[in-house]
């Protein structure tokens, strides 16, 4: 895991430990509208932390993280945000997941016996596990194609990228830059780094390195997203500013904004919306700016955490758009203020 990156708000520097705001309540996950990012609806998810979330073409989220004791995975109803069946339990620390088009959940799930890949099919059975990547993984996603491309480290945590299919058969696994997010346009892989200069990467379908640039955030990764109305990729993270920057698929740099950091804004994740706006969550807050930076709008969404840009902290707050409905979900660690 990149979990030894750990970014305090404000001071611009790395530390050893991650601080926090009160103590850790339970972790909720909300829907909130598209047009004025007021909840739809409000959820309990059970978990003591979350890791990743995920929504659906069915616009439903699935949830992964610990309960305390053990990994879990959940399923929330994209109407109610009511849980759904399956709810799947496993020995460890879920880091990662990907639902695809069939429904099937791809984790990455760290033990005491290292890191694996599982898939599970719609149903929760699981139907293959994979140790490639047995140093830590750090996100999952799907091409074009219907092949995963898997983010982590190897068993003497050495960082790589794999693409593996759908059936558990790795094509490729190379040595890899990226160390934190991964955003796939086509066959095309995007990723960011953790550590100075935070660097953006772009890979082929083969695995081969095109190109990297420099995106002026210092250090720290707060998001990646990508608009398909332009084809341009985003990202986040913060020194002593927030920066948010946009690049073409060449790696040139297009656009730009910034905002300060004081009152311990972090960017922790970022989408692009389907109207091309530019969705940050942060400590307690949602902001959407413009594409021009422009903020439109703010949400206090209670989930005033770390602002920590380690996977394995419970201060971690998610932002995703559901497909159909275009509202946001929303999922993170409720603190004391």
């Amino acid at each position: 895991m990149a979990g030894h990156y750990q970014y305090a708000a404000g001071c611009g520097r790395c530390c050893g430990t991650a601080g926090s705001t009160g103590s850790t309540g339970p972790v909720t996950t909300r829907r909130l509208s598209k047009s004025d990012l007021l909840p739809v609806w409000n959820k309990d998810s059970g978990l003591a932390s979350t890791r990743a979330l995920h929504v659906d073409s069915s616009d439903d989220s699935r949830v992964d993280g610990s309960d305390g004791t053990q990994g879990v995975w959940k399923k929330f109803d994209a109407a109610l945000g009511g849980e759904e069946t399956p709810t799947i339990a496993f020995t460890g620390t879920a880091k990662a997941v990907h639902v695809d088009s069939s429904g099937n959940v791809y984790t990455g799930v760290f033990d005491r016996f290292g890191t694996q890949l599982y898939k599970y099919n719609s149903a929760g059975t699981l139907q293959w596990s994979d140790s490639t990547l047995g140093g830590g993984i750090q996100d999952i996603v799907e091409d074009s194609n219907g092949d995963i491309i898997v983010v982590g480290s190897d068993s003497i945590f050495l960082q790589r990228l794999m693409k593996i299919s759908s059936a558990g058969v790795v094509a490729w696994n190379v040595p890899s830059a990226i160390d934190n997010r991964l955003v796939v346009v086509g066959t095309d892989i995007y990723g960011t780094q953790l550590s100075p200069p935070h660097a953006l990467f772009k890979y082929n379908t083969s695995g081969i390195l095109q190109w990297s640039a420099a995106d002026g955030t210092g250090q720290g990764s707060g998001g990646l997203g990508y608009n398909p109305a332009t084809g341009n990729i985003w990202t986040a993270g913060a020194a002593f500013t927030a920066h948010i920057a946009e690049f073409n698929s060449s790696g040139t740099l297009i656009s730009e904004f910034s905002y300060d950091t004081f009152g311990g804004e972090v960017p922790t994740d970022l989408i692009v919306d389907s109207d091309g706006n530019i969705v940050v969550t942060m400590l307690g807050l949602v902001r959407k700016y413009s594409s021009a930076g422009v903020l439109l709008k703010t949400f206090d969404h209670g989930t005033n955490s770390s602002p920590s840009i380690s996977h394995e902290l419970t201060g971690i707050v998610r932002i995703r758009q559901m497909p159909s409905s275009l509202d946001y979900v929303v999922t993170g660690a409720v603190v004391s203020r």
